[in-house]
């Protein structure tokens, strides 16, 4: 066996029992963030309301006539907002007053403020938002940093060992992104799906393993250096990246803490609070 098959073999080992661990310990915050998302968007309505009839209301009640869950998110979200995400970078003389302006300009660009809020909303809502450290390309061509929120976050896979509330001691994470066949084969130019093929890169989730398989963006800190590796199937799909950073550049943004035994840590968002209420209005 070559030297970089090895390797590779190595690095999926590594992402399979850290996805494994990370499942098991979210597992249950991401069954709740699924939950609630159905009170978010009406989709728990009684669906009886829709044929309940009476002479008084007509042919049926209508549906979902106040979402008190919205309603309740944004407000709390609102009372936030004056008081932006911010860094508070020290050295050895105190506060590090050069890097704290250029760390609230980054901040205060539009988009970056974009996605502290979307994160600010989904850790308000449904008790988790993720934002993600990257590079893009200015108009001039040169790379610019840039940060992002991720629209899922039960496609996030958490470090289960970090102890930090920023998980600044994190040591691994991963994102994944189910994609269908034709998507492989329209960006990688190759087709990895048929009824023999069975990858070594999985995840703990049920799917569709018939039509998708895994995109994984895994992330490992070795030797104080912050590694990126593109998986999928049973191969490595770009040459891995040393990135910028110190740390993992995925940071979750937790709603309401809490503890669910003597051992287990959770996390609420203000929807599991609200359902009682929506189920009354509903």
């Amino acid at each position: 066996m070559e030297k970089d098959e090895v390797k590779l073999e190595d690095i999926i080992q590594r992402f399979k029992k850290f996805e494994s661990a990370s499942y098991t310990k979210y597992k249950d915050l991401y069954d709740q963030i699924r939950e609630d998302r159905k009170f978010i968007g009406g989709e728990q309505a009684d669906k009886l309301d829709h044929t309940l009839t009476d002479a008084t209301i007509g042919d049926g009640v209508p549906l979902m006539s106040l979402n008190v869950v919205k309603n309740a998110i944004k407000t709390v979200v609102n009372t936030y907002l004056p008081n932006q995400y911010k860094w508070q970078y020290t050295n050895s003389q105190g506060v590090d007053t050069n890097l704290n302006a250029v760390a609230d300009q980054f901040l205060s660009d539009a988009d970056n403020s974009t996605a502290t809020v979307e994160a600010l909303t989904n850790a308000v809502g449904t008790a988790l938002g993720v934002l993600v450290f990257s590079n893009d390309y200015d108009i001039d061509g040169s790379i610019k940093p840039v940060l992002y929120s991720i629209p899922d976050v039960t496609n996030v896979r958490l470090d289960p060992n970090a102890s930090k509330l920023n998980f600044a001691d994190a040591t691994k994470a991963a994102i994944v992104e189910l994609k269908s066949k034709d998507w492989f084969k329209t960006n990688y130019g190759i087709e990895y799906l048929n009824e023999y093929y069975k990858p070594l890169i999985d995840i703990s989730e049920e799917y569709d393993r018939k039509t998708l398989m895994p995109l994984v963006t895994y992330y490992e800190k070795e030797d104080n250096q912050i590694i990126c590796y593109k998986l999928a199937g049973s191969e490595l799909l770009e040459e891995p990246q040393t990135l910028p950073y110190s740390y993992i550049p995925v940071v979750p943004v937790f709603g309401e803490s809490d503890w669910a035994s003597a051992s287990k840590q959770s996390w609420t968002g203000i929807t599991t609070i609200m359902r009682p209420i929506q189920r009354m209005i509903n």
